[in-house]
């Protein structure tokens, strides 16, 4: 699917994944990198100015935002870009709402089988107790 036929995500769905942010940053669904012009911002000398010139050659592969921090997080191991215009992180939204059902199942069975198991280890650490203190 082409990229520009994405629909953005979600604003909850971004707010799940999105908590972190920093003056550049490369969104690795697209490899567009995405930077800002803080003054508290610690560019190495020339790297702000390469940001620019880069911008000025091609702005949708090197995106300037009017902010004080870029702001991004992990999704499926890669790095995501808070309104990427990629919309790569959309189909992960899709693919989640659309399985909630398969979801859902999946969480409530392996919840069983962890509460067995905790109940499981709880007994055993009971018995172990027991026969320490009748060991007295």
């Amino acid at each position: 699917m082409d990229d520009k036929k994405l629909s953005p995500p979600s604003e909850e769905f971004l707010d799940a994944i999105i908590y972190r942010g920093s003056n550049v940053i490369e969104c690795e669904f697209c490899e567009r990198v995405h930077f800002v012009d803080d003054p508290t911002s610690d560019y190495e000398k020339g790297e702000l100015d390469d940001l620019y010139n880069r911008n000025k050659e091609n702005p949708d592969k090197v995106i300037f935002h009017d902010t004080s921090s870029v702001s991004w997080g992990y999704l499926d191991g890669k790095q995501a870009v808070y309104n990427c215009p990629c919309n790569q992180v959309s189909k992960y939204e899709q693919l989640f709402w659309n399985s909630r059902d398969i979801i859902s199942e999946y969480f409530q069975t392996k919840a069983r089988a962890i509460r067995e198991f905790a109940k499981e280890t709880s007994n055993l650490a009971d018995k172990v107790t027991e026969a320490v203190e009748s060991s007295k």
